[in-house]
């Protein structure tokens, strides 16, 4: 079941923390999909990096709050493309999400990309393992565990993942289709749920998880916070299919719903960031949840889909 609310928690903007167009030395450009690995003392945070057109995993490490100020910043990749031509991650890799598995390994779930002629590009998700104490990342498999089926015929990718109800549970992008758009075809793509025993092989029911408020509302990269067993908080972005890149009208905007139980619940508005800041005044997007010592952040990304780096916001809970 699908509601809304206008009871919705607030975002308060903390600072901007890293642009990589402030660093002359960098091989890469963008800090695309910031995606946050909690440490004993600092929050390394992974990032989309690209070298030339191609995308590869990048680790900013940044101290705790409230300074949140930028350690270090590894000048190659951790993780690249596969060098196995025709593999789904071989023309680009971003990251998705971190999660313990059963063994205790810490898993780490992360975007392929591939161009292609008749579309722009397609997206599956794949699956490694992360070693922090050397801070490498190892390809588990060279296909991917969430892909197109007879199903699900276009793009599976960003997924979330935490453990409930003995199952790993996943919110991910699901494509519904692509549309001709000028001289270019653009995808819509919605969140949809996963459930999984082993993070491998994933039940994948083919209902919408999270409504649309317009037809051409394309979301991405949920992020799951939980709060009991049954309750959890759920951020994402979403924009318009066309004409999102520099009009700010129909760029990426942060959102919010809530799982209660069988119940999703929509928020009734979506976070705008700070207008006047040339860092995030047309998109903010990516959102990814940080819990640090009974305080809850939020990570994101502003103009650019990560051109202008990554910011810091505080969770604000409804009626704080």
């Amino acid at each position: 079941m699908m509601n809304y609310s206008r009871s919705t928690p607030s975002l308060r903007r903390i600072k901007w923390v890293f642009n990589p167009q402030d660093h002359a030395d960098l091989v890469f450009t963008h800090a695309q999909v910031p995606t946050p690995f909690v440490m004993n003392d600092r929050i390394r945070v992974f990032i989309s990096g690209r070298v030339g057109k191609i995308s590869h995993v990048f680790t900013v490490d940044i101290t705790p709050p409230p300074e949140f100020s930028v350690i270090s910043i590894s000048k190659t990749p951790i993780f690249s493309p596969s060098h196995k031509v025709g593999t789904f991650d071989d023309e680009g890799v971003m990251p998705s999400c971190f999660i313990e598995g059963d063994d205790g390994e810490v898993l780490f779930l992360y975007s392929g990309w591939n161009s292609r002629n008749t579309i722009p590009y397609h997206n599956s998700t794949g699956i490694a393992k992360y070693i922090p104490s050397e801070n490498r990342i190892q390809r588990l498999f060279e296909g991917p565990v969430l892909e197109r089926t007879h199903l699900h015929p276009y793009l599976a990718v960003t997924p979330t993942v935490w453990k409930s109800g003995g199952f790993f549970n996943a919110l991910y992008i699901s494509g519904l289709e692509w549309i001709k758009g000028g001289d270019r075809y653009e995808p819509l793509y919605v969140i949809k749920k996963a459930t999984s025993k082993n993070l491998i092989e994933w039940n994948r029911p083919t209902e919408q998880f999270i409504q649309s408020r317009y037809k051409l509302e394309c979301f991405s990269n949920p992020s799951v916070r939980r709060n009991t067993d049954v309750h959890f908080d759920v951020l994402f972005c979403s924009r318009n299919a066309f004409d999102f890149r520099s009009n700010p009208l129909n760029s990426y905007k942060i959102g919010y719903a809530k799982i209660d139980g069988s119940t999703v619940i929509r928020g009734d508005v979506q976070w705008t960031g700070s207008p006047e800041s040339s860092l995030e005044n047309i998109m903010q997007c990516y959102p990814s949840f940080i819990e640090w010592e009974g305080k809850t952040y939020v990570i994101y990304n502003g103009n650019g889909f990560g051109t202008t780096g990554f910011g810091i916001a505080e969770f604000i809970k409804a009626g704080e």
